[in-house]
């Protein structure tokens, strides 16, 4: 069967039009005291950023998180004109829109807190970021906003922000990390970086610090072996079983 695509509830609520007028009276600031965009403190999502604050607080009042946190990208869709837009083709429901960066509950997936990227940054945030790379700025703004640093969390991330500097940053701060990691990375051990048979798996410690590094190759189409990097390993058996088809 189909199923209805319509939302007659609005309808039944107010008119568009009554709604496009409420809509433009909405406002959460003062528009006369807010910077224009040719002034140097002008910030592109200054009319919403209250909203985002207010969200963001409520999110770690009202929830108490699981140890495993994850930290990724998400994005909403539109094609507004503003400096804030991206296109990112790897996203299958939309490829333009506001790029948030989220950190979220890995059990629940619950969102903890999340930054709006702006496409502009002052230049502190510029000195910052060349100096410790944007995957630092972005992991401990969000834990640092949630007061996560120092409690035991474990940091669960792709291989744009699983960096050593980065984890070592963390484990000094009682905080743990996980995830998969590019090649190129300095600081990562040779021996997982070589050929491996397929289903095998390359275990090492990296170099002065407490971490595990680990290489493996799961299918024979897949040249370069996945890289994951951890600072809380956790060895254990586990039986798999391949179930057939037909």
């Amino acid at each position: 069967g189909c199923f209805s695509q319509s939302t007659p509830w609005f309808s039944r609520m107010f008119t568009r039009n009554r709604f496009e007028l409420l809509l433009s009276c909405f406002h959460m600031v003062d528009n006369s005291k807010l910077p224009k965009s040719t002034e140097p403190d002008y910030d592109p999502a200054q009319k919403f950023q209250p909203l985002l604050d207010h969200c963001n607080t409520l999110f770690t009042q009202l929830y108490t998180p699981h140890q495993q946190l994850s930290i990724d990208d998400s994005l909403i869709g539109t094609k507004c004109q503003t400096q804030m837009l991206q296109y990112l083709p790897n996203k299958h429901h939309h490829r333009w829109g506001i790029k948030l960066l989220v950190l979220c509950d890995s059990v629940s997936n619950y969102c903890l807190n999340f930054l709006c990227y702006k496409g502009k940054i002052s230049p502190a945030e510029r000195k910052e970021i060349q100096e410790k790379g944007l995957a630092y700025v972005i992991v401990s703004k969000l834990l640092s906003v949630c007061n996560f640093l120092g409690k035991g969390f474990h940091i669960f991330t792709d291989n744009y922000y699983t960096n050593v500097p980065l984890m070592d940053w963390l484990y000094t701060n009682k905080t743990f990390m996980t995830g998969t990691v590019k090649r190129n990375r300095k600081h990562l051990p040779e021996k997982i970086k070589q050929k491996i048979d397929v289903g095998g798996k390359v275990y090492c410690k990296v170099k002065n610090q407490p971490f595990v590094a680990l290489g493996f190759r799961p299918k024979e189409s897949q040249q370069n072996p996945v890289l994951l990097l951890s600072s809380k390993p956790e060895i254990k058996n586990e039986e798999v079983t391949k179930r057939r088809h037909g």
